[in-house]
């Protein structure tokens, strides 16, 4: 019954990632006395910005391809000109259960990279003209 027990805790030690020993880890090669290791959960890298299209299934293929080019691409290329990150781009419609959509609501939630955790916050209707979604262009109050 000893034996037994003693295999579990074994089992459980090497399924934590560390082993509780006074000597470096092999996982994360910097513990003195173990502690939980840091695991990276995007090991291929992070990719921003994250781009969330509200019922996304009831897009045309046309909007989809229209919106990446026309509204998330100008968007990161400006604010990249200004060495600020988007983070997240969430776009809605004004007909979520059909597939003629003819209003969209960007919600861009953009870092400035000075180390604060405050973000900018952009949101703005964009329509389609003429039946087709135009390139998003920043509009300022002169």
């Amino acid at each position: 019954m000893k034996l037994g027990k003693m295999w579990i805790v074994v089992f459980f030690v090497l399924l934590s990632g560390c082993a509780p020993v006074a000597e470096e880890c092999e996982v994360c090669k910097e513990c003195e006395v173990c502690k939980e290791c840091e695991v990276n959960p995007f090991p291929g890298g992070l990719v921003l910005p994250q781009v969330y299209i509200m019922a996304k299934l009831y897009y045309t293929a046309e909007d989809l391809a229209a919106l990446q080019t026309n509204v998330v691409e100008p968007l990161v290329a400006y604010f990249e000109s200004l060495d600020q990150t988007v983070v997240s781009i969430q776009i809605d419609n004004d007909n979520r259960g059909g597939s003629d959509k003819h209003t969209f609501t960007v919600e861009v939630i953009v870092s400035d990279n000075d180390g604060n955790s405050d973000p900018i916050y952009l949101g703005f209707l964009h329509s389609k003209v003429d039946g087709l979604i135009p390139v998003w262009v920043m509009e300022t109050m002169d």
